[in-house]
């Protein structure tokens, strides 16, 4: 069995030559038969209720991330359980301590968010749209430590205009 099934691969492999009526005994009566038969062969719009999720995982033989899984896989969400050949282990990652392994997840989560953009349009994430930072005026620079009021303050200019070299 692959670990790549989606929810109607995995129920159609473990069930075999039952019926649905003697999977869903099996579950422990949770899905039915005609629960079980409209997960195998119907389009899936949600996740299983937590309740199908056990009957599922008893029912068939397996563990209930794998009913989990598949239940993703079969909404078209990209999950993988361990053969997935793009993906990426540190071996000795799990002994860091636990500054390291957070500066670590800050890297896969930017990486995953760069090129889950780069499917959704734009090569390596070039698809989003820079906003150029607001520039203080020549009149003088915009102190950030606004205080009490909602408009920025205003310091001095630094100079008034005139370049003075340095000896």
């Amino acid at each position: 069995m692959s670990d790549e099934q989606n929810l109607a691969g995995l129920i159609s492999d473990r069930k075999g030559t039952r019926s649905y009526e003697k999977v869903s005994q099996e579950c422990g009566g949770t899905p039915t038969a005609k629960r079980l038969h409209q997960l195998a062969n119907q389009p899936q719009k949600n996740f299983p209720d937590p309740d199908t999720i056990r009957g599922l995982a008893q029912g068939l033989g397996v563990t209930i991330t794998e009913v989990v899984m598949a239940s993703a896989r079969t909404l078209g969400l990209p999950v993988y359980t361990g053969n997935d050949p793009t993906a990426l282990a540190i071996g000795g990652a799990g002994v860091l301590d636990d500054e390291s392994k957070e500066t670590l997840s800050r890297v896969a989560r930017q990486f995953i968010h760069l090129t889950s953009r780069a499917t959704d349009g734009g090569p390596h994430g070039t698809a989003r749209t820079e906003v150029p930072e607001p520039r203080p005026e020549a009149s003088g620079t915009v102190d950030s430590s606004q205080g009490s009021g909602d408009r920025p303050r205003r310091s001095p200019p630094m100079n008034d205009g005139k370049v003075t070299a340095l000896p």
